[in-house]
């Protein structure tokens, strides 16, 4: 099960709560829209960025949230454009919108080794005489992670911990363009069109909704 996260103000980031706020944003962007208000786009992007994570979060509680991400997606095509980040440096295009991590087939999975130290006196655990819930000149002992002692392994897996580690392939060579006709010379402006015609308007497949039983599916077939 993807691991749970905190924001700033301490409120856990659950796929419930990452909905609700995702749903009232898109709303709030239609009627900035509407009334011509100038932060409709700012707020129809976090919007669509957390329905994303609602949906990664929790794929068939949510799966309702998948067609109104890529609907806020179009809106957003239509409305603003989404052009893509030239990095001139790397003679490349990229394009880091969130809705790609709904087709994401794979993502990364680290594990890290790190030792239990003494809040207190930064011991490894157990080998100092401070007690776990004790206090200790008014600061009280805990254990928790000290210095990092090594990566155990990277892995590719269909169920990270974490939802950002979903890769995306969203990077397009400016030579490649080129040579395609899409643009004339490195640097001029292109616009991302997904959410036009996306399949993910009609809502999630079933591979969509289970990206690991997708994995093994896969693997069966090669295997045969």
């Amino acid at each position: 099960m993807p691991a749970i996260e905190i924001d700033a103000e301490g409120t856990l980031l659950t796929a419930r709560e990452l909905r609700r706020r995702g749903l009232r944003l898109a709303f709030d962007a239609q009627m900035d829209r509407a009334t011509g208000a100038p932060d409709a786009e700012a707020t129809d992007r976090i919007a669509l960025s957390q329905l994303v994570d609602a949906f990664l979060l929790d794929r068939v509680g949510n799966q309702d949230l998948f067609a109104v991400a890529h609907r806020v997606g179009r809106d957003l095509m239509r409305t603003h454009g989404c052009p893509y980040t030239y990095v001139a440096e790397e003679r490349e295009y990229r394009q880091d919108c969130p809705i790609f991590k709904l087709h994401a087939t794979v993502g990364v999975s680290i594990a890290w080794h790190f030792a239990c130290e003494c809040s207190i006196c930064e011991a490894d655990a157990f080998t100092c005489d401070h007690a776990p819930g004790e206090e200790y000149e008014g600061k009280t002992c805990s254990y928790g992670a000290g210095r990092m002692l090594g990566i155990d392994h990277v892995a590719l897996t269909a169920n990270p911990d974490f939802i950002y580690t979903w890769i995306t392939n969203t990077t397009e060579k400016a030579s490649d363009l080129i040579h395609e006709g899409v643009i004339a010379k490195a640097g001029d402006t292109i616009r991302c069109t997904h959410c036009a015609n996306c399949y993910g308007l009609a809502g999630p497949t079933a591979d969509d909704l289970d990206p690991v039983s997708r994995w093994q599916n896969l693997a069966a077939e090669q295997g045969r």
